[in-house]
């Protein structure tokens, strides 16, 4: 069934300017890039080549002319390249499972919702872990702007049942308040220690000296910024470059970069010995700096970058980075409240465990004590009528001493295990000591007597 493809994200714009500009080296920290390279191919905007073990990408006409008028070139009518993945049972093609951990590619998730006639997935029951995994997708495709504009991202069954995920049009919502900008002083008169402290340590930017004023001018922008909304900007304590923001006990890591990228560049040994203007002179491709300046928040894998581009600056993308910072320091701080108070629940739970499960040692010590006594007080009983039945017996005389004698023993006997001749074994016992490995056999399945939750 035909239908219209929305308008592109911003991270979408972004790669497709990146391919536009002849996917120069040393912009992205990953390879996610690749994954919104090929969603822009199935929508015509850009053709990506991966044969001969290399991958090349090239922009489209109908890409350009979406940069150059931020629509497409006639708003086509496209027909899905694949049947609705509505209602459907998701298997791995959306999701692998990596050390344990079932992930799910955000990049592909969007798309498959984007190519679903009423834009929603079904996943049929999922496991905890895979239920886990688009969750997971879920909140990187909001947090990196994979979701399109004028459309939202719900979904039901969070914890049991169907994992029903939709991707829908906002119905009549006012646009959202544009973002204050964050200002840039001109000098670096009165910036924090932090930002004096960059600038005396060249090692912890990574720019080169003709953007190093504008990279300072930045931090100090941010540094101002923070101090204004109560937050705390200070180097990283490992470190390493370049600085960290703490939002509320909440720590965010950054690193303000120069970008690189390959370019052909005169050879310097021909250049300094050439003695005319017209002399030619050999070049070679090598990575140099690009000139854009780039601010990236995290480590490894788990990174989103803001940056220079032609259509916008870093200083531009500043007001959404904070705005990040809040709402993600928000959601951190309600995830640990709720992992706080999950904790508080299990120990309550642990303790009126442990609780039940030592009255439930003392109520078995007891009733063996009872099973005990009923064995001794029968055995007695038993034992007494044998006695009677050996004195009636009409053993011979010369057996009769020995008889007799056995006779006394057996009721002596009677009378040392017969628990109603000796008080004191009677009665409820209380042990005076109970000991973890006592209490393991009555413990819930999953707790452990040892330690409480932690």
């Amino acid at each position: 069934m035909a239908r219209r493809f929305p308008p592109l994200t911003e991270r979408q714009v972004e790669v497709l300017q990146w391919i536009s500009d002849g996917c120069p080296d040393g912009v992205w920290a990953d390879f996610t890039y690749k994954r919104t390279s090929y969603a822009l191919a199935e929508r015509g905007l850009a053709e990506v080549d991966r044969r001969r073990g290399s991958w090349s990408a090239r922009t489209t006409s109908g890409g350009e002319h979406y940069l150059s008028h931020g629509a497409y070139r006639t708003d086509p009518i496209v027909a899905a390249t694949r049947p609705s993945q509505a209602h459907a049972t998701t298997s791995s093609k959306q999701g692998t499972t990596r050390n344990g951990r079932y992930e799910v590619d955000a990049v592909e998730l969007i798309a498959d919702l984007q190519r679903a006639e009423d834009g929603a997935i079904t996943v049929t029951d999922p496991a905890a872990s895979v239920r886990a995994g688009y969750r997971s997708a879920l909140s990187q495709a909001v947090n990196t702007g994979l979701v399109p504009d004028g459309y939202k991202l719900t979904y039901t069954g969070r914890d049991r049942g169907d994992l029903v995920i939709r991707l829908l049009p906002h119905d009549n919502e006012p646009p959202a308040e544009a973002l204050p900008p964050i200002r840039i002083p001109e000098s670096l008169r009165g910036a924090a220690d932090a930002v004096v402290h960059l600038k005396a340590a060249p090692e912890l930017l990574a720019v080169s000296n003709d953007m190093r004023p504008r990279a300072l001018r930045i931090l100090a922008g941010i540094a101002g910024e923070c101090t204004g909304r109560g937050w705390t900007f200070a180097q990283r304590p490992d470190g390493e470059p370049t600085f960290q923001i703490t939002v509320t006990e909440v720590e965010f890591v950054f690193c303000l970069f120069e970008e690189i990228e390959r370019r052909d560049v005169p050879i310097a040994e021909e250049l300094d010995g050439a003695k005319y203007e017209w002399q030619r002179v050999r070049s070679s491709v090598q990575q140099v700096h690009s000139g854009r300046l780039a601010l990236r928040l995290g480590e490894r894998y788990s990174t989103i970058t803001w940056a220079d581009r032609k259509r916008w600056t870093l200083d531009d993308k500043l007001p959404q980075m904070f705005e990040h910072l809040r709402t993600t320091a928000v959601d951190v701080l309600a995830a640990r409240e709720r992992q706080a108070r999950d904790l508080e629940e299990r120990t309550r739970a642990w303790e009126k465990a442990v609780e039940s499960a030592r009255k439930a040692y003392v109520a078995q010590v007891n009733r063996d004590q009872l099973h005990e006594q009923l064995a001794d007080r029968d055995s007695a009983v038993r034992m007494r009528a044998y006695a009677a039945d050996l004195e009636a017996s009409r053993g011979g005389e010369a057996d009769r001493g020995v008889l007799v004698e056995w006779v006394e023993w057996i009721r002596a006997e009677a009378d040392r295990v017969d628990p109603l001749l000796h008080p004191k074994r009677l009665g409820k016992r209380t042990p005076p000591e109970v000991r973890s490995t006592d209490l393991e056999p009555f413990m819930p399945r999953g707790m452990s007597p040892w330690r409480p939750p932690g």
